[in-house]
């Protein structure tokens, strides 16, 4: 986990992350896209995150250096690519393409598309 704290000591920010493939890990087998929609390219780009800013504290630089200092940590672990998953047409998936994420694929969920937006990581750079 990753914090981004105020100058006051509270929360701004955090990412969450993980570095293994969510499809071959029993915790997200009730997630079923990562095993029906997504399992090939979660072996590309094994290493997934989260993040959430407060709303106040957004726009200023914060989340996109939290998805850099998790691309670090995820490159120097070996990972070969990162990703997130969200929402087709949702806001966040202009900032992840700012911070060089691409969409590889969607799946129809509830009504609606989930995207796969990934990353490639080069571990040799960190």
């Amino acid at each position: 986990m990753l914090l981004a704290m105020t100058a006051e000591g509270r929360v701004a920010g955090y990412l969450v992350g993980a570095l293994k493939n969510p499809a071959t890990q029993e915790r997200f087998a009730d997630i079923s896209y990562f095993r029906t929609h997504f399992a090939e390219l979660c072996r590309r780009f094994p290493a997934h995150l989260h993040i959430n800013l407060s709303e106040s504290w957004r726009n200023r630089g914060i989340g996109a250096a939290l998805v850099e200092a998790f691309a670090e940590v995820a490159a120097r672990a070996g990972a070969p690519g990162m990703h997130i998953v969200t929402g087709r047409g949702m806001r966040n998936v202009r900032f992840y393409e700012r911070c060089g994420f691409r969409e590889l694929g969607a799946a129809e969920r509830n009504g609606g598309a989930s995207v796969f937006l990934a990353r490639e990581l080069d571990p040799s750079s960190s």
